[in-house]
């Protein structure tokens, strides 16, 4: 243990697209944001004043810069996918949280989607304004557009760390 250490929580999504026939289109990632509320959250359960979430949930971003907001309702969510928000199957490994073994899988259901990034929640519903908004991000090459039957195959890893550079 490092006496004055800071924790330090990093997180970055993956992000690859394939067409309806399996072809692949690109890939991008987002370096995270936990926001307020993340935090917050976080800190309750060391607290034990906050109930706990069993599961966080994955969605895509349309436009908004989740780095202006800390609550659901601020973001702009692209919802022209099948079904509900991704649960976020994640596995510990030391200090990272991971779906890799199960990654989020959405298929687009409209020609023209424009997707920013990804973020992750307490809340399946897609386009929903409720629950905790833990973390997002806008891809590091700008926004990106899908086709009806596109996938685009999502990995989120969360990593707490002894951050002594602070």
């Amino acid at each position: 243990m490092t006496n004055g250490a800071n924790l330090k929580l990093q997180g970055i999504y993956h992000v690859e697209s394939h067409d309806k026939h399996g072809k692949f289109k690109w890939r991008d990632y987002a370096k995270n944001v936990v926001t307020t509320t993340g935090v917050q959250h976080i800190m309750g359960l060391v607290g034990n004043d906050t109930t706990i979430i069993a599961t966080w949930y994955l969605g895509l971003l349309a436009s908004t810069d989740v780095t202006s907001t800390d609550i659901i309702s601020g973001i702009s969510e692209a919802t022209e996918y099948t079904g509900s928000r991704k649960t976020w199957t994640n596995g510990l490994t030391v200090n990272t949280l991971s779906n890799t073994g199960d990654l989020a899988t959405f298929t687009l259901d409209a020609d023209g989607t424009t997707v920013e990034g990804c973020f992750l929640c307490s809340s399946n519903t897609n386009g929903g304004s409720a629950g905790i908004l833990l973390s997002g991000a806008p891809f590091s090459g700008g926004s990106k557009t899908g086709d009806s039957g596109d996938v685009l195959t999502v990995t989120y890893k969360l990593v707490g760390s002894d951050d002594t550079s602070s």
